[in-house]
């Protein structure tokens, strides 16, 4: 159930069984009014003033069983290479190797905590000692403006690999699959001239 933590993507979303909450702002895409108005909520954006139960509309205990925990890691910035004007190939070498599924993201903060943002890694999983991230820069983006001179080779930013898998459902993870799509989507990012539907 670990997802956006922004109120944009919906995947904690749970019903309000009991108790006193307040929603903090979130996007009418992740929980639509008809929804909030019977009694469902974004966890992520749920501040409790008593004692509360939720039910979990997204648990699976099958897919908990197979998916690999949140853990915080060592790593360090080996390259930052600009591939459009407006897009970053971010690249951290990381202490030891790391399991993940395709789909999963790590969370990265730099400044002492002051800024995290989740990404993707845009590698395969048998990569699994240099994280590759695909970053859109936005003007005065929070983190995507320090890939630009502030960020450097050698800077140590906070690591932390997230719960999330992309599963089929019933089915066993498929990586080969999700690396094939992700690596066409990055090399249609990175080529005008390429299709989506490569």
């Amino acid at each position: 159930m670990h997802g956006c933590k922004e109120g944009q993507c919906g995947s904690c979303k749970s019903k309000l069984v009991d108790g006193d909450i307040e929603m903090l702002k979130y996007s009418t895409f992740a929980l639509p009014d008809y929804e909030s108005e019977t009694g469902q909520v974004l966890l992520c954006r749920t501040h409790a003033y008593s004692d509360v139960s939720f039910e979990l509309l997204n648990y699976d205990e099958d897919l908990l069983s197979r998916s690999i925990a949140v853990k915080a890691f060592g790593g360090r910035v080996a390259k930052i290479s600009a591939l459009t004007s407006d897009i970053r190939l971010l690249e951290i070498e990381i202490e030891k190797p790391l399991k993940f599924w395709a789909g999963q993201y790590v969370d990265l903060t730099l400044q002492d905590g002051a800024i995290t943002r989740a990404f993707s890694m845009a590698n395969a999983p048998s990569e699994n000692t240099n994280l590759r991230f695909i970053i859109k820069k936005y003007p005065n983006g929070a983190f995507s403006s320090q890939l630009d001179g502030k960020l450097s080779v050698g800077d140590a930013p906070d690591c932390q690999r997230a719960l999330w898998n992309l599963l089929p459902a019933g089915g066993e993870a498929r990586p080969d699959v999700v690396d094939r799509w992700r690596l066409g989507h990055v090399a249609a990012l990175v080529d005008p001239c390429r299709s989506h539907s490569e």
